[in-house]
């Protein structure tokens, strides 16, 4: 799951000139400045860009004067991507909140909307979203298991300060009963495709 993609003017005729936009109630850098049903601001300030996410989200993000298209980063970057993506998967599927809170950043953009069973997007601090993730009737039950595997990768720098990340992702989840056996069949195993496809998230988590 993941965050996406200058243009500045002035405008002066003769001894026109245009008052300088108030950008004193914008919102700042990674604050969400757009989307359906969206009534807060819609611009961003100084340094920072609104770029639209998605139908519903759209984000301020660091400006770059840097022409359109990928950017390069060094191997050390791409390391560290890695390094970043394996300890997202320890955290999930460690229920480890210190280490989710460790890599995130001040705000976190959870977009499921091409999921039908949940069909939202969620902007919040790491902490509400590992709160509201890990709930006990959610991913949060300790008989629940997951195992979220990283396939292949690659990385694409869209500004200054930001990276693309796409994953081949295989999510494995184990359910315990209560007389400490595992159910048989497709379920025992069941994937996030089950949610993707059929928009029942019972399939994945059910009840024990």
């Amino acid at each position: 799951m993941a965050i996406q993609r200058f243009l500045m003017g002035l405008l002066s005729l003769g001894v026109l000139a245009l008052p300088a936009k108030d950008t004193s109630t914008c919102a700042n850098l990674w604050g969400q400045c757009g989307g359906e049903t969206w009534t807060g601001p819609y611009c961003c300030t100084a340094g920072s860009t609104c770029k639209v996410q998605n139908r519903w989200y759209s984000q301020c993000l660091a400006t770059t004067a840097t022409s359109d298209g990928p950017l390069e980063y060094s191997l050390a970057d791409e390391r560290s991507f890695h390094e970043l993506s394996y300890k997202w998967s320890i955290a999930w599927d460690r229920k480890d909140k210190s280490t989710w809170l460790a890599i995130t950043a001040p705000q976190v953009v959870a977009d499921y909307a091409d999921y039908p069973a949940v069909g939202t997007v969620t902007i919040a601090s790491p902490d509400d979203i590992f709160t509201h993730s890990f709930t006990v009737t959610g991913l949060g039950d300790k008989r629940l298991g997951t195992q979220h595997f990283l396939g292949a990768s690659f990385f694409t720098r869209t500004n200054a300060t930001e990276v693309k990340g796409d994953w081949q992702v295989r999510a494995r989840h184990v359910r315990t009963l209560s007389n400490s056996t595992q159910p048989s069949g497709t379920l025992a195993l069941s994937s996030s495709f089950f949610v993707a496809t059929t928009g029942r998230p019972e399939d994945i988590i059910g009840s024990f």
